[in-house]
């Protein structure tokens, strides 16, 4: 494709100087009797030129196109399936960036730079060969200002690429900030103080973006200065050339070649400078390419890799869990979070995890649902090695009920299914089930992220769309925490109610919740304290449940 659009531009550019050479021949050898053969052939050029410049423009953009829709969908699938540790140590603003202005560089601003450079370029190379055959002596001349050229091109390249790079990773704490800003704005606004921060910060943080600009803008106000000065020399020296070689001219056609010359002389000067300026351009946006293809270049998650086969689809059926020795660590230099973890949990059991801050209870979500690839150990559900699975196949068979409840812009029906698999009869009994009386109809509106519901709302709406999906294992990691009492409990009734013929995991923020449980697994740095009933348990005065239960307020409340 590309040498496809390189040819069609240099047939495009030749076909514009051919049709000058001709006018320029036409106007000293005018023929009366071949005035309309000369003419077709004038008018026949012209038209091609036109037919070629939308054939150049179409060939360019169409291959632009799908080069960008391909980058985009390897970029966009990619980050779906990435590892979770990535997005932890990524910030939102530089994910913002890579899909906001690196995106729109390959979409809109490269193939317009790619097209200008190619036809200035080409332009150039026209140029010097048309005045280079009219007057052989400018190649004298040619040289030296060639290497000038050249030398000036590559300073500026070179100290403009850096600069634009300054200029983009300056901008991501911008972003970033401005989102976190957004985020928190009600509570930045409540106090003075830490309006104040935000705004120095901001202040702070757009100075050294802008330095980066104003700094770009002045190489390339040097650079300007330069080519001017290569340019007039080029004009300059193609007029003495051409006054040079007047003299000892014998053809009648060389005053008219001449002129064709000198024209394209004096235009010399703005197309050097546009080469380099969209050199430089091509040069600094391809770091928004490079950008791009180190995310692209990023590792999947281990499921994504493996070659595995999928279970019957009716499984699981009982919803059985057995840890065994199970070791985790979210990064190879970091300690273990898991040691050694070992329990079964059984059909339909409602287990509730509880443990101080740090002892591991997240962590094992986070195995379960493979999140984190185990160290060592293993995690069978129904009997299967959940490592030998897909990783679509295992997360699908698993519901979970978030801390922080997440609803999409969009309706109802949409958010209980996003994947249409289900008819409007089972998604309406899920939402007469957890009684959501704000709810009238599947077709309700939900605003982004669920603003028109509250924070209990919005969390049996999650209840509701595992209620549908109908998994054997449902998890609810500490789904409460943000809610008060009262809402507490009528969300543990709906969730008892609608799950109980499921194997639940329910990771505690107030004992109150786990009370009921079947068992109760208290973690401590990452192994089991203790795992029974959670009556037998607080019998243990030097148990850590018995110990929690007393450190907590009168609701159970524990970190």
């Amino acid at each position: 494709m590309v040498s496809l659009v390189v040819l069609v531009y240099v047939l495009c550019e030749g076909l514009s100087v051919a049709a000058t050479v001709w006018l320029s021949y036409w106007s000293e050898h005018v023929d009366p009797a071949a005035m309309r053969v000369d003419l077709l052939i004038f008018v026949v050029l012209q038209l091609v030129s036109v037919v070629f410049i939308y054939l150049r423009a179409y060939v360019l953009y169409m291959g632009t196109v799908q080069g960008s829709t391909r980058l985009f969908r390897q970029l966009l699938l990619r980050m779906l399936h990435a590892p979770m540790a990535f997005f932890e140590s990524t910030p939102l603003g530089r994910l913002a960036n890579r899909f906001t202005s690196d995106v729109y560089v390959a979409d809109e601003t490269l193939p317009t730079t790619w097209g200008a450079l190619l036809v200035t370029a080409i332009t150039v190379l026209y140029t010097v060969g048309t005045i280079v055959g009219v007057t052989p002596l400018f190649a004298v001349i040619l040289v030296p200002i060639a290497m000038g050229y050249i030398q000036s091109q590559r300073y500026y390249i070179q100290t403009s690429r850096e600069l634009q790079r300054l200029e983009s990773i300056s901008k991501s704490p911008v972003l970033s900030l401005f989102g976190e800003t957004v985020e928190g704005i009600s509570t930045i606004r409540a106090g003075d103080a830490a309006a104040g921060a935000f705004k120095e910060r901001m202040h702070m943080l757009v100075d050294r973006n802008v330095q980066a600009l104003f700094l770009n803008f002045s190489v390339s106000c040097w650079l300007s200065v330069r080519l001017e000065f290569a340019g007039t020399a080029v004009a300059s020296f193609a007029g003495l050339c051409a006054v040079w070689q007047h003299g000892s001219a014998t053809s009648s056609l060389f005053a008219g070649f001449a002129g064709v010359s000198l024209s394209y002389a004096f235009t010399m000067t703005k197309y050097l400078s546009q080469s380099v300026t969209n050199y430089s351009s091509l040069q600094t946006q391809m770091i928004s390419i490079e950008r791009i293809d180190e995310y692209i270049q990023l590792p999947l998650e281990q499921g994504q890799l493996l070659a595995v086969s999928a279970p019957p689809s009716s499984w699981p059926q009982t919803g059985t869990i057995e840890f065994m020795d199970v070791n985790l660590r979210y990064q190879p230099h970091m300690p273990r979070v898991l040691d050694r973890l070992s329990f079964i949990i059984p059909s339909q059991a409602k287990i509730g995890v509880v443990g101080r801050t740090g002892a591991g209870k997240s962590s094992v979500m986070a195995a379960l649902l493979r999140l984190v690839e185990l160290e060592s150990g293993r995690i069978l559900l129904d009997k299967v090695d959940i490592a030998s699975l897909p990783l679509h196949t295992l997360r699908r068979a698993v519901s979970i009920i978030p801390q922080e409840p997440v609803l999409f812009s969009g309706s109802i029906r949409s958010n209980l299914d996003p994947f249409a698999l289900y008819d409007d009869a089972a998604l309406w009994a899920a939402v007469k089930q957890v009684n959501v009386a704000s709810v009238t109809s599947l077709d309700d509106f939900v605003n982004e992220r669920g603003g028109n519901f509250s924070v209990g709302e919005r969390q049996l709406l999650c209840i509701a769309r595992a209620l549908v999906k109908q998994s054997k294992v449902v998890l609810m990691d500490e789904a409460t925490a943000s809610v008060d009492v009262n809402t507490d409990r009528l969300i543990q009734a709906r969730f008892r109610q609608a799950f109980s013929t499921c194997t639940t995991i329910t990771i505690a923020h107030r004992l109150d919740t786990i009370m009921d449980a079947d068992r109760v697994l208290v973690m401590d740095q990452g192994n089991v304290a203790e795992f029974d009933a959670p009556a037998i348990l607080l019998q243990n005065p030097q148990g850590i449940f018995y110990q929690l239960s007393r450190q907590g307020t009168t609701s159970h409340r524990i970190a």
